[in-house]
């Protein structure tokens, strides 16, 4: 659904370009795509995974994404349990300062809140005063602002969140500095203090992918990079990136890339 308003009298500069939900097939995606407004989906059920700036975020159920104007952006939903979302999207001369001060950011764009059914409730309430033919506009940019009001109020919640953020940031400080060793997601829950069960919280808290799959993929980029640049054996690149075999380097690289490592090899050298 395409629909635009213009905001008028006392009302902040912005319009709001879209707005909708929809229930995902298993795997159904979109992008890469650039958009020339602001784009905030949020999850109802299920989960998908977001990839921008060179970064993948896992989304499930009751966290939302943010995707900002002139960058390119790929979602899509998961295989096993596709989401369902409902999003809106704005522009505006008003719009980049009232998503500043929702708290979001290229460095904060996943997000949570204290009461998210309040959150899906709000958006859908939004796509049906769009359609509405009598003070729709008004309504519907009301609605906007206290959808933004909640995901503010959600990123001041509480002390737990400031200590799970940064218990988040040292695991990633200790995997981002050692992922090419050995490590293992026991290592990266000692080094923090954690549990294991406790550190998959935390990054799910984070709109990350587990502790595990965040250990995988750094391994993998690094071993991208390697097959990219170098001629280096595949034994050698294993060890490199801190995995015990060329064996068990195809198993993971196959997993996270849907090719084997000489498969990628030739794919990049060729270019």
């Amino acid at each position: 659904m395409e629909k635009r308003f213009s905001s008028r009298g006392g009302m902040p500069r912005i319009n709001i370009i879209s707005c909708g939900g929809e229930k995902c097939s298993p795997g159904h995606a979109y992008g890469p795509a650039i958009r020339d407004h602001y784009l905030i989906h949020f999850v109802a059920s299920g989960c998908g995974f977001l990839r921008a700036d060179e970064n993948t975020w896992r989304v499930g159920a009751g966290y939302g994404f943010i995707i900002f104007p002139d960058e390119i952006t790929y979602y899509y939903a998961d295989e096993d349990e596709p989401w369902t979302y409902d999003w809106v999207g704005y522009v505006g001369d008003d719009a980049g300062m009232l998503t500043e001060r929702a708290g979001l950011s290229r460095e904060r764009r996943v997000f949570t809140c204290r009461e998210p059914e309040k959150m899906t409730e709000i958006l859908r309430d939004v796509s049906g005063d769009a359609t509405g033919l009598e003070m729709g506009e008004m309504a519907a940019l009301g609605g906007l602002m206290r959808f933004l009001a909640h995901i503010a109020a959600g990123g001041r919640s509480n002390q737990e969140q400031h200590v799970q953020r940064r218990h988040y940031e040292r695991a990633r400080w200790f995997m981002d500095g050692r992922y090419a060793q050995p490590i293992t997601v026991q290592d990266v829950a000692d080094f923090v203090g954690l549990s294991r069960s406790q550190l998959y919280r935390v990054f799910r808290a984070a709109g990350e992918e587990s502790p595990k799959d965040v250990l995988t993929h750094l391994k993998v980029r690094h071993a991208c990079r390697l097959l990219s640049a170098t001629d280096m054996a595949m034994d050698e690149i294993a060890a490199s990136v801190g995995l015990a075999s060329s064996q068990r380097l195809g198993v993971v690289f196959r997993a996270r890339m849907g090719m084997t490592p000489g498969a990628y090899r030739n794919i990049r050298q060729k270019k």
